[in-house]
């Protein structure tokens, strides 16, 4: 497998979200090429789950490039000077007003890996509970928390209830880290 050579790189366009970048490429053939792509901050990605009632907490939010609503585990992108973990718990307390003292690195993802250039860290944050002081939502972000047990929330992955990629390569993470994850039950 051969990596291509990069002739020049452009921005056309950057916001505060996102940088698109465009490549003129060469090929090991010679062929030349425009590859586009989105460069993103790095986010965070929160599966809160608590053990004495098998039960995980979703947030069911607005996309507007779908112009519907999804069931998603809670996410955001991580602020400048802040660690994943401090992004990990602010997330937690914007979109669903829950905190944790136990939260674990579950290990990170590059989503869209085509199109996007971008990673994404995501926690455990075990026997969540309401946070006495949450940060306030965000005024175009609005979220509704949803308790789902076990049992339902994997009916909804099967259905596609919940068919957003982030929460299911972060519950097949979860899953594959804690095959027995019954013990905290």
């Amino acid at each position: 497998m051969s990596k291509s050579k990069i002739i020049s790189t452009k921005t056309p366009y950057q916001n505060k979200y996102l940088t698109l970048i465009e490549d003129l490429i060469q090929y090991s053939n010679g062929d030349q090429d425009i590859y586009s792509y989105i460069v993103k901050k790095p986010s965070v990605l929160i599966i809160p789950y608590d053990p004495s009632t098998d039960t995980f907490y979703l947030v069911k939010q607005y996309r507007h490039p779908h112009q519907k609503e999804f069931i998603e585990f809670p996410a955001g992108g991580i602020e400048k000077n802040e660690t994943p973990k401090q992004a990990a718990l602010r997330e937690l307390e914007e979109e669903t007003s829950l905190t944790t003292n136990s939260l674990f690195p579950l290990g990170f993802f590059h989503s869209d890996i085509g199109t996007r250039k971008s990673i994404t860290h995501l926690f455990l944050a075990l026997s969540p509970t309401p946070s006495p002081h949450p940060h306030p939502q965000n005024k175009h972000e609005k979220t509704q928390l949803l308790k789902i047990s076990h049992s339902n929330l994997k009916d909804y992955f099967k259905t596609g209830k919940v068919n957003e990629t982030w929460a299911l390569s972060a519950y097949t993470l979860f899953l594959l880290k804690y095959p027995d994850f019954s013990q905290y039950v």
